[in-house]
């Protein structure tokens, strides 16, 4: 978020403004805590610590952009970046996402679906081919491995190092479901969870654990999935946010390795090409989850 303060011209000119109003006002009790009560005149701030200037009334008062929703606040306001976008510090830009693939095919569901919503989504090459330089991670925010259609494969040893630098420099990684099994080549393994053994197709998404995290944003439970799902279990500091009902964590993710590194329990193109909605809004959450700061 960005807070941003009149300046003192502004200031001065409203500060007049208040002045004449005050002496042209009808009386009134003042309101409690002079905060600019009921019926009272205005006092140095806004009721719910707003200030008495709403400046997001005014393009004049505030630079949020069209990227950004602006909220007032005590202090002046807030710029607060619109989903998809995240904030850089100083503005809201798009998500730079590197999709590694699993099918190889032009019409990518994933790909699409992040493009549509505004994501930079970059369709790479298959996941195992991957060299870890072309594409290059430079201006990336997020790597994305699709590993469901094409599994049983790991990544090269050069594409390993990338991620695992990656990581380790705060960017996010998210693997799908098979990317467990592979996930065991990383050292470390960088994702919430490890793989038990066995695997399924089709369940029921029963349980969100917090309904205000960002990675259940426009999620509705209960969802039928036609997809596979592995049997896994959570590890060091992974956090389970969607359920099946069987209990196995359909999203779940860690922050120990540096950057945010996602699990979704999902095995992407293999059963449903293309991917089924809901799913694919939990992909683009699970970008802009990884790439918020």
């Amino acid at each position: 978020m960005t807070k941003k303060l009149m300046d003192s011209s502004v200031l001065l000119a409203l500060l007049s403004l208040f002045s004449l109003a005050s002496a042209c006002g009808s009386s009134g009790d003042a309101g409690s805590g002079g905060a600019g009560g009921t019926g009272g005149t205005a006092g140095s701030g806004g009721a719910g610590g707003q200030s008495a200037v709403n400046e997001c009334d005014d393009p004049l008062l505030n630079d949020c952009t069209d990227l950004a929703t602006c909220v007032d606040t005590e202090a002046g306001f807030e710029c607060q970046c619109d989903f998809p976008y995240v904030d850089t510090g100083d503005g809201c830009r798009q998500v730079k996402v590197l999709v590694l693939d699993d099918t190889g095919a032009p019409d990518n569901s994933v790909v699409v679906s992040l493009q549509n919503a505004d994501f930079d989504a970059i369709d790479g090459p298959l996941y195992y081919e991957w060299d870890g330089v072309d594409p290059s991670l430079d201006g990336m925010d997020v790597v994305l491995s699709l590993e469901g259609y094409d599994y049983g494969y790991e990544l090269t040893p050069e594409a390993q190092a990338a991620v695992q630098a990656f990581v380790a420099a705060g960017h996010g990684f998210i693997r799908t479901e098979w990317g467990l099994e592979e996930g065991i080549y990383l050292d470390p393994p960088l994702m919430p969870a490890i793989y038990e053994g066995d695997y399924d197709y089709g369940s029921t998404w029963t349980t969100i654990n917090d309904p205000t995290h960002p990675l259940a944003r426009g999620i509705t439970v209960p969802f039928v999935s036609e997809a596979a799902y592995c049997f896994i279990s959570l590890v060091g500091e992974g956090v389970s946010v969607i359920e099946n009902e069987f209990g196995f964590p359909i999203v779940s993710y860690t922050t120990e390795h540096g950057g945010t590194t996602v699990h979704l329990n999902h095995d992407a193109h293999y059963t449903t090409d293309p991917v089924e909605d809901e799913a694919l809004t939990l992909y683009q959450n699970a970008v802009h989850f990884a790439a918020s700061p």
